[in-house]
């Protein structure tokens, strides 16, 4: 696919992947959440692509768990990766997608230059498409300052350069620059055709929209404080579906937690046979447009032989344990608590946990909060890391009643595609004229009714007898 800036968007091959880990090191969108992120980390998991490259591209050619394992989508301008999309579909059923990352690369392109060679200053990733390098004032309204076309950086109407600006164009004495002029700086700029990185970015995200027919959903995850991100989901028709929050327990905290007194609870080992307990109590505890947008099933919260031989592949690796419980109440036969914890062996990464209640059982926190407390202290200290929604109001008041920390604020979007079916036309015989064609087998008057008998003998009378039908001898 190309776009009107010269991209051509394409599937990720294994020559992407060197330069797609060189961009995560310094990508500063995308986030490793674990309430509606993925299990493994970015890097790790393109590390697990690297070593598994043949098996996963074979994988991606029918329809099985791990088909969708690592889906990307990289743009490439004179062939060189200009940035890169990873979407990963959320449920089971496939029909709600989440934008894991976007990440864009602005130094892969030669820098712009104007009619007299110069070349112009470089546009950063962080810069909205409406906020390029250059002010250009409103009229009536002075700019703070203004460039000459040789580099020289003038502020306030004044004629002295600006050293920190100018570098090593303070040698350049061409005559012909001595009277730079506003207007030709930006019709300069206005010349100029580069490809901005918000650009790549839309691009990448309108395929991603365009070409996967089975989502009917996207939905992505956006930090509140990057207006950039912000913007490019809102162009492309994402609204707010809710804001979460990160909230991080010391492990001071979780000690003081884990000397609590702790109430009886029917505490139950997870398996596949209490999917549908928890696919009951995931749908209770949401609002009705999350859990539209959500779209989950008792398949998505059961555990395939192979996401758990991947899992158990990734522990042997990385020491992680995962311990998940949930409270079952006996008189209604459901689940009204359930809590996983992410549990790290060695210290080297906070622990993090994933927890749901029942609306109706809000009570419910400080104990599980207290039994999870007391699973952190059987390994090193660490901090232990939870999110909670704006439509979890108690959970928000008990984090902060306990003295948890926020750590990080973000925006959960979502948006409908509604894909365009061409309808085939049904084929008519009017065009053909068939009465035209026809007409020599046509009748030539219209046929008059006859009488008809099923008696054959009283319509038919025998030649033998000489009497007229219906006459008998007595």
């Amino acid at each position: 696919m190309s776009g009107s800036n010269s991209f051509t968007i394409r599937s990720w091959q294994y020559r992407d992947l060197e330069r797609m880990t060189d961009v995560s090191l310094q990508m500063q969108s995308g986030l490793d959440t674990t309430q509606y992120g993925t299990r493994l980390e970015f890097r790790e998991q393109l590390q697990y692509v690297r070593q598994w490259y043949g098996p996963l591209k074979c994988l991606q050619l029918f329809p099985n768990p791990l088909q969708h394992f690592f889906s990307a989508y990289v743009a490439e301008h004179h062939d060189r990766l200009s940035g890169f999309i990873q979407v990963s579909p959320f449920n089971s059923t496939r029909s709600t997608w989440r934008i894991e990352r976007i990440a864009t690369v602005t130094n892969s392109y030669c820098p712009p230059t104007t009619e007299s060679g110069r070349s112009l200053p470089p546009i950063t990733p962080s810069s909205p498409p409406s906020k390029p390098g250059f002010d250009h004032s409103s009229p009536g309204r002075s700019a703070p300052d203004r460039v000459s076309p040789n580099g020289t950086r003038h502020r306030n109407g004044n004629n002295q350069p600006d050293n920190n600006r100018t570098g090593n164009n303070r040698s350049n004495n061409n005559p012909t620059n001595n009277n730079p002029t506003d207007n030709s700086t930006a019709a300069a700029m206005a010349s100029v055709v580069a490809p901005l990185a918000t650009d790549v970015a839309s691009q990448l995200l309108r395929h991603c929209l365009d070409t996967l027919w089975e989502a009917r959903t996207w939905m992505a995850e956006v930090d509140t404080s990057d207006n950039v991100h912000l913007a490019l989901y809102r162009h492309h028709g994402f609204q707010p579906l809710a804001q979460v929050t990160y909230w991080a327990i010391a492990p001071d905290l979780l000690q003081a937690l884990s000397e609590r007194t702790l109430a009886t609870l029917n505490l139950r080992p997870v398996s596949n046979t209490d999917a549908w307990l928890l696919h009951q109590l995931d749908t209770v505890s949401m609002p009705p447009l999350v859990r539209q947008v959500f779209d989950r099933h008792v398949a998505d919260f059961c555990t395939s032989l192979p996401e758990a031989s991947l899992l158990s592949l990734h522990h042997m690796v990385v020491p992680k344990e995962i311990v998940s419980s949930y409270v079952f109440e006996p008189q209604r036969k459901a689940a009204i608590g359930y809590f996983r914890l992410h549990l790290c062996k060695d210290g080297s990464q906070p622990h993090t946990a994933q927890l749901t209640v029942h609306p109706a059982y809000t009570w419910l926190y400080p104990e599980l909060l207290t039994q999870m407390a007391r699973l952190v202290q059987k390994y090193p200290s660490q901090s232990l890391q939870l999110t909670s929604s704006d439509y979890q109001a108690e959970r928000e008041e008990y984090f902060n009643k306990v003295g948890a920390t926020r750590t990080q604020h973000t925006l959960l979007m979502s948006r409908s595609v509604w894909h365009k079916v061409r309808e085939a036309k049904p084929v008519s015989l009017e065009p053909l004229q068939l009465s035209e064609m026809l007409k020599g087998w046509q009748p030539g008057q219209k046929p008059i009714p006859g009488r008809f008998s099923f008696d054959s003998q009283q319509s038919h009378p025998s030649p033998d007898n000489g009497d007229s039908a219906g006459h008998h001898e007595p």
